[in-house]
């Protein structure tokens, strides 16, 4: 008896104690009496330790599982290698002081670099890559007035030979094949000038008769065009057309005291700077690394580098499928909405650029938001602005030594420009949509971003 009594302690009905010898406390044995159903007992302090026990397990368990997916990943599993967030970042605070802070460490990998190239036929090797910094940003606007300003200061004091071995080759060329390359660089930018002043208004005589000064004056007209100007304007170019002809021309307009000066377009700093020849963006390259002291050196990519960049190193397909496998830095769906190119404009909105840090998003058959953003975080590497980049082939013509500006590169006159533009539709801004242009060409959708690092 006395042991029934210790083990029943509480009513089965509603874990009232019990005393005595009975099985119910006093009402509910009142209630059953009066053949109120029996209903099922209330959980002892055992049953709910039990349930907790459990709940943990559970967690314990889950918590294993993904420990498990995370490593599986890791160690180059068929799932997706995990990647931390990727933070926001803003183009305001980017000055030539500031720039590292705003370079990427790609981690070495693979890449495709152009081997041969011959009657429209490419063909590309695999190479390995160095790890490489890459500028999350295009070169902006107020980076490239920074540069301008210094270079204008430089060559006050100390003439020509202060602004940098390319542009000196250019403002004060030493041999016949200079000189022609020097009159192309000229007449490209007088021709975009005039492109400029015509849009505002201005005719064409209008436009270059503030530049007939610089001809010598038995051969000064109003009737000129670009190529007449560009052949008769003698060597070495004075300082103030050199400094100008090393700005965008569409920044240059006439003053008040009838001189062409240039200058950045306000409230349009944060765009990529566009306008630029190849050679001016190689010469900005130089001025950057000079300006850090070698401890970035900084150049444009090569073809092979920034394809990979791109991509994120995510592989080909295998050449069987015969199709490529990462077409945008966003994947294989030409989503329009997912970079800024033609076709992102409504009807009757004309296309223009956008500030170089701008976010799109567009959502993919999945139903995931996706933008131009790599995996890496690598902006506007598909539309906004194409990108000059060197040639491959540069690399295997030297045997593989790098160089950044030398007379064999000038001479000839080409080199591609990667990524698509505002002016293109999203079909042109793919992974390998490729346009070689003039090293001296100067179009409204062309800028450059700059890498870190030689390739080999």
């Amino acid at each position: 008896m006395a042991v029934a009594q210790r083990l029943r302690v509480s009513c089965p009905r509603c874990a009232s104690p019990v005393t005595g010898d009975f099985k119910y406390c006093p009402a509910c044995a009142f209630r059953l009496k009066l053949g109120t159903p029996e209903t099922p007992a209330a959980p002892s302090k055992r049953g709910a330790s039990t349930w907790i026990l459990g709940l943990g397990a559970l967690a314990l368990v889950g918590a294993l599982a993904a420990v498990g997916v995370a490593l599986f990943r890791e160690r180059g599993g068929s799932a997706e290698k995990s990647r931390p967030p990727i933070p926001f970042v803003s183009a305001r605070a980017m000055t030539m002081a500031t720039l590292p802070s705003y370079m990427r460490t790609l981690d070495e990998g693979i890449a495709d670099f152009i081997d041969v190239e011959e009657d429209g036929e490419v063909v590309t090797k695999p190479r390995y890559v160095q790890p490489l910094k890459v500028m999350v940003f295009e070169v902006t606007r107020r980076l490239y007035a920074e540069y301008l300003a210094d270079l204008a200061e430089r060559v006050d004091a100390g003439g020509v030979a202060s602004a940098g071995a390319t542009l000196q080759a250019i403002w004060d060329p030493r041999g016949q094949e200079q000189i022609d390359y020097a009159r192309a660089y000229l007449m490209e930018w007088l021709e975009a000038f005039q492109r400029h002043a015509q849009a505002r208004g201005r005719t064409r005589e209008e436009a270059f008769e503030p530049l007939i000064q610089y001809l010598p004056e038995d051969q000064r007209s109003a009737d000129y065009r670009a190529s007449d100007i560009a052949v008769r304007v003698p060597f070495p170019w004075p300082v103030e057309l050199g400094l100008l002809t090393a700005a965008p021309p569409g920044w240059a307009y006439p003053n008040s005291f009838g001189l062409v000066v240039s200058a950045m377009p306000e409230g349009t700093e944060h765009l990529p700077v566009t306008e630029v020849a190849w050679t001016d963006a190689t010469s900005f390259a130089l001025w950057a690394r000079e300006a850090h002291e070698g401890d970035l050196p900084l150049r444009l990519p090569v073809e092979g580098e920034w394809l990979r960049i791109a991509h994120s190193n995510n592989p080909p397909a295998p050449p069987e499928l015969k199709i490529v496998s990462w077409e945008w830095p966003w994947g294989t769906e030409p989503l329009l909405r997912a970079c800024n190119n033609r076709l992102f404009w409504p009807d009757g909105y004309p296309s223009r650029l956008q500030s170089v840090d701008w976010r799109y998003q567009d959502e993919n058959a999945a139903g995931k938001i996706v933008g131009d953003q790599t995996k890496d975080g690598i902006l506007g590497m598909a539309g906004n602005a194409r990108e000059w980049t060197f040639p491959d082939q540069t690399l295997f013509k030297h045997n593989r030594r790098w160089v950044h500006w030398d007379e064999s590169s000038r001479s000839e006159g080409m080199a591609p420009t990667r990524g698509g533009s505002y002016l293109r539709g999203i079909y042109d801004c793919q992974v390998t949509s490729r346009v070689a242009e003039a090293t001296v060409a100067r179009r409204e959708d062309i800028g450059f971003r700059l890498v870190a690092t030689a390739p080999y």
